[in-house]
């Protein structure tokens, strides 16, 4: 990969400074060949470059149940989803399912709204809101709606030097401008339980009957809503205004009852746009979109906590097109969080007692829990500036150039903070009832019982900043059927403290000079970027303490330390993970459509990992982050896409084999329970070092068909096929380790784990699944229009079930409405 890394920058050195200086021959400007930049109204494109662009019809008319942003990926291939995706346990969650591209993890993907970026740096690997230490996050910090997008452009491969930041794929966003007469629309969706059907066995079943917590929902209502406006203000400025919001319902047991907890995401928008001059245009909008999620603690009082994330941004775009070019100037301001607001920020765990004696009505009956974990508050503040200037074609030695450059700066600030000291308290005594204590204390109830031990999170606020600059230059030149793209990026930001230098070309070859036949090629690096968790994980420390007590002549004593241990996090000088890709491709018409082939391969190195340390006499294990992960990926694409007049046709095929070392999808920032030690295949892993098991199905197959019929009705259907693979599971049995291998305090010897689970390999089957969308226009004189809606998802009612916790739904069905003016 080293050679094929020098070649490119040989390569790309030669397309700056002696542009084709071997090629004598003068081209006539007529025979120069011209690859057409994809610009792809009410259709979806995939070509081999690497370019995807999803738009109008696609967008409108495909059967996405959440209809999110990222759901509209799953009509492309090498983009894959979690193998929980569509879960028939969590069927009343509404967030964004997260995508995993050219085998990149979820969150190695570089997010981008009209020109600027997306992307969450608050450990968006978290996805427990049940958590000590965590609040749930995701890679988005906001989450556009489909609604006011005019386009989707996903690069998996020979993504442009303008682009960095990853080491997945680009997932790029563009909003779409008011219209020159004043419309608008409302519209409402909703499903629910009722309408779906789940295949579940006897303990499924049990489980979601009897669920207190939302790991089982078994009754959900969702609905989504909203309106759009364009207003034209004169005539060539406007404004675009949309809101919607997406509200769930999920009643779930808890103490003999019934109780509601809801999860609700908001989406305003409003852009304006103009037309400053002949050559000017101006886009400013605004968004503000928060998430909002109502939870409580499973059988426990005074239990309630709120998750909330997303928030707002702020975007101008200039564009300036003259005779010599483009210059294209975007700005962004954005704020997003990810919070736990607790009603309580003391848990405990009381004996069930004659006044703690809620418990019995709980489903294991054991304790009277109460309380919660307390608050905890993350923010990200994003400022950001990206200007490219476009030089139109010219000619030189033979060929047509056009040369792009650009400049991109950020400065990403972050802050991590739990307001104040959480005490967790266990083991309460019962059988010392006469005991004498400080009346102020309410970890204890006179005469019936007090607590023996504690732990204690202590409070902390800790922020960090990442500021990073970049520069990319790239030059597209066309001889004859011959188009060169060479590139370089050159980033660099102050937390890593890295120069990294990204080569970047492909290469296209008109094979006949009429455009049916193109070979194309590429050799390629991408740097990936550091988390804002990176830099406050270290500002916490350890964070928590244990404690303990007794009775001393029968009066319940101080709290005092109790040792234990405990993990805090060392940070030593990181290199940026990169990845190596190569691509081979073809694009062929065929049959009316395009066929499109593609191999793709790619080495990742320098990917992070978790280098787990001793006990040391502090009782803190210290933990390094290193750059010691490194992972391939190989992947065959093929695709076919065709557009008559009724008719619109897309089919694709994938195969992708992957290996990861050292390093997971599994969020390596988190909990200990990753940090986990179980026995696999005769030797000892970390639970987050096992091979990758999840976004890795080896074969997917999609079929989309839009189809318009008489009396205004349209038809979308969307058959999808995933092959069977290999899921690597918990056997629920243990086995004893080794004298060697077993983890001891430093100080007294004891023996802190003397078993560990054995995991084993399983094959899951492969599937199929068909999504149906019809929808119906009935026209209302000559400026209303009432739309009814119908998805049909898993049509054919298909029992799937991709591991052992993990059935998917049965046949769901969506109705909407929307009145059109």
């Amino acid at each position: 990969m080293y050679k094929k890394i020098m070649t490119v920058l040989v390569m790309g050195c030669a397309g700056f400074i002696i542009p084709a200086l071997s090629v004598a021959e003068k081209a006539d400007q007529d025979s120069v060949y011209l690859m057409q930049e994809i610009l792809v109204k009410d259709t979806a494109d995939i070509r081999a470059t690497g370019q995807s662009v999803i738009s109008g019809t696609v967008l409108e008319n495909l059967p996405a149940g959440n209809a999110t942003l990222t759901d509209m990926l799953k009509v492309l291939p090498g983009v894959q989803f979690d193998e929980a995706y569509g879960s028939a346990a969590t069927g009343g969650e509404i967030l964004p399912p997260e995508v995993s591209i050219s085998g990149g993890r979820f969150y190695d993907n570089y997010f981008s709204v009209d020109g600027t970026g997306n992307n969450s740096f608050l450990d968006p690997t978290q996805k427990s809101a049940n958590s000590l230490h965590e609040v749930p996050g995701h890679s988005m910090e906001l989450s556009p709606s489909p609604d006011v997008l005019e386009s989707l452009t996903v690069y998996d491969s020979n993504v442009p030097a303008s682009y960095g930041g990853f080491t997945g794929g680009v997932v790029d966003a563009k909003t779409r401008l008011p219209d020159s007469e004043f419309s608008g629309s409302v519209f409402y969706r909703t499903t629910r339980d009722s309408w779906t059907r789940f295949h579940l066995n006897a303990e499924e079943e049990h489980q979601m009957q009897h669920s207190t917590s939302s790991r089982w929902q078994p009754k959900f209502r969702k609905e989504n809503y909203g309106l759009r406006l364009d207003v034209p203000v004169t005539d060539t400025t406007g404004v675009l205004i949309s809101f919607r919001e997406d509200r769930s319902t999920i009643p779930l047991n808890n103490l003999g009852g019934t109780r509601d907890q809801t999860r609700r995401g908001q989406h305003f928008f409003m852009k304006g746009s103009a037309l400053v001059s002949d050559s000017d245009s101006l886009d400013i909008s605004f968004t503000h979109a928060p998430y909002e999620g109502e939870y409580f603690h499973s059988d426990a009082i005074n239990n309630a906590y709120r998750i909330e994330g997303g928030g707002s941004a702020l975007r101008a775009r200039h564009l300036r097109e003259k005779g010599w070019g483009s210059l294209d100037t975007s700005l962004s301001w954005r704020y997003s969080e990810n919070n736990r607001y607790s009603q309580r920020a003391t848990w405990y765990r009381w004996a069930i007692t004659d006044s703690r004696d809620w418990g019995n009505a709980s489903r294991v009956g054991s304790s009277s829990m109460e309380g919660g974990y307390g608050n905890l508050e993350r923010e990200q503040d994003t400022l950001e500036a990206n200007t490219s200037l476009t030089l139109s074609p010219f000619f030189l030695a033979g060929m047509t150039h056009t040369i792009e450059t650009g400049v991109s700066f950020s400065r990403v600030k972050g802050r991590e903070k739990r307001p104040e000291d959480v005490l967790i308290y266990t083991s309460p005594v019962t059988d010392n009832p006469n005991f004498t204590s400080d009346p102020n204390d309410f970890s204890l109830v006179p005469g019936e019982q007090y607590f023996a031990r504690r732990q204690v999170l202590s409070a902390y606020d800790t922020e960090a900043e990442i500021q990073s600059a970049a520069l990319y230059l790239s030059n597209t030149m066309n001889w004859k059927r011959l188009t060169l793209r060479p590139g370089l990026r050159i980033s660099r930001d102050d937390y890593l403290e890295n120069t990294d230098v990204a080569p970047r070309f492909s290469a296209d070859y008109d094979l006949l000079g009429t455009g049916a036949t193109v070979l194309t090629g590429g050799l390629n690096r991408y740097y990936g970027h550091a988390f804002l968790s990176h830099k406050l994980k270290e500002g916490r420390g350890t964070g928590t303490r244990y404690e303990w007590r007794t009775t001393y002549r029968n009066h319940v004593t101080e709290w005092r330390d109790a040792g234990g241990s405990e993990t805090a996090w060392r940070f030593s000088d990181l290199d940026t993970p990169y990845s190596d890709e190569w691509t081979v491709g073809l694009d062929q018409r065929l049959m009316g459509g395009r066929l499109t082939l593609r191999y793709v391969e790619r080495e990742n190195k320098n990917e992070f990992a978790r280098e787990r340390g001793s006990y040391e006499l502090d009782g803190v294990r210290y933990d390094t982050f290193t750059n010691k992960g490194e992972s391939d990926y190989r992947s065959v694409r093929a695709s076919w896409g065709r557009r008559w007049e009724d008719t619109e046709v897309l089919a694709n095929i994938s195969w992708q084999e992957s290996h990861t070392r050292a390093v997971d999808f599994n969020d390596i920032l988190g909990d200990e329970a990753n940090a986990s030690r179980v026995w696999y295949q005769n030797r000892l892993y970390y639970l987050d070092e096992l091979p990758k098991g999840n976004y890795a199905r080896p074969w997917v197959g999609n079929l989309t068909v839009i189809q318009k019929l008489p009396w205004n009705l349209s038809a979308t259907a969307f058959l999808s096929w995933k092959s069977d693979f290999d899921e690597i599971r918990d056997s629920k049995e243990d086995m004893e380790l080794p004298e060697s291998e077993k983890e001891r305090d430093p100080v007294t010897g004891e023996v802190l784990q003397e078993s560990v689970p054995i995991y084993e390999k399983v094959v899951r089957k492969a599937f199929w699944q068909l999504d149906l969308r019809l929808k119906g226009k009935v026209p209302f004189g000559s400026r209303f229009a009432a739309t009814w809606d119908l998805e049909v998802m898993n049509l054919f009612d298909t029992e799937i079930r991709t591991s052992d916790d993990t059935p998917l739904m049965g046949r769901q069905f969506w109705a909407g409405i929307s009145l059109e003016f």
